[in-house]
């Protein structure tokens, strides 16, 4: 476990140094903690993002440390299951108790990796520029954290399942699709924008969008405005269900004898 944390904070020192060099670009020395955070989910300065295909484009390469950990960690469950699987269903009489082992250890990598991903860009950032801290920061520093902290558990335990059905290969497939979709969503709502749809439509398209929980200026301000607490909520309830069906799952699940990654080919 010791080295797992080691590198979960290795990855978040490194993902932290890219997002900071890469779109911690304020206009001069100084900068708010605010304004450092909302870098890191689309903002441009004090802009909030749109949804144009730039802003879109921005958006993912933002997001690429949370892909390369859900490619990293995905398939962590499926591995225990199966090296583990003769003691799990020979020797162990509480499946539940493994799986709740198994996501504890999930939550503290997670937890790490953000914490020491955001922790690197708050101190790389106060290193080059003055950085001006307030209590609307801390807030926003607090949901943030949260946020991804809830985004990046579910899609890794999400690809972890859909890996026990039918191998990683297929599950990285289904989650990275998922993902893809849901980007699109944005750009759809930007091109609806772009021909002068009905702001209801467009604000509705965007609110149903999962990923919007995760871009922090539109919970504040813009035609695409939601409350924190909503996509808080949204994404624990999506938590809660994720964690419940793994449960269930790993129940009803066999032990793993036929080889899922060639039944796949």
């Amino acid at each position: 476990m010791k080295s797992e944390k080691i590198r979960a904070s290795l990855w978040g020192l490194i993902s932290g140094v890219y997002l900071m060099t890469a779109f911690v670009n304020p206009y001069d020395q100084e900068i708010s903690l605010s304004e450092v955070i909302l870098q890191l989910s689309g903002s441009r300065g004090s802009f909030v993002m749109g949804c144009s295909l730039p802003e879109l484009l921005g958006y993912m390469l933002r997001m690429l440390p949370c892909y390369a950990v859900s490619m990293i960690w995905g398939i962590d469950l499926y591995r225990h299951f199966c090296t583990a699987g003769v003691y799990v269903f020979s020797r162990c009489t509480n499946r539940l108790k493994w799986y709740r082992s198994i996501l504890i250890s999930l939550f503290v990598k997670v937890c790490i990796f953000e914490t020491v991903l955001t922790g690197t860009v708050i101190l790389l950032s106060s290193f080059c520029f003055r950085v001006k801290i307030r209590q609307d920061s801390l807030i926003i520093l607090g949901c943030h954290l949260s946020v991804f902290l809830l985004w990046n558990f579910i899609w890794i335990l999400l690809m972890n399942l859909l890996a026990l059905v039918s191998g990683s290969s297929m599950a990285a497939v289904v989650v990275m699709g998922i993902q893809t979709i849901c980007l699109a969503g944005l750009g759809a709502a930007g091109f609806l924008e772009a021909k002068h749809a009905s702001d209801l439509m467009i604000e509705k398209l965007v609110q149903l969008n999962p990923i919007s929980c995760t871009v922090l200026g539109w919970q504040s301000e813009g035609m695409y405005s939601m409350k924190s607490t909503h996509a808080l909520l949204f994404l624990t309830m999506c938590c809660i269900f994720v964690i419940i069906a793994g449960g269930i799952l790993i129940h009803r699940s066999e032990l793993l004898t036929d080889n899922r990654e060639m039944e796949m080919m």
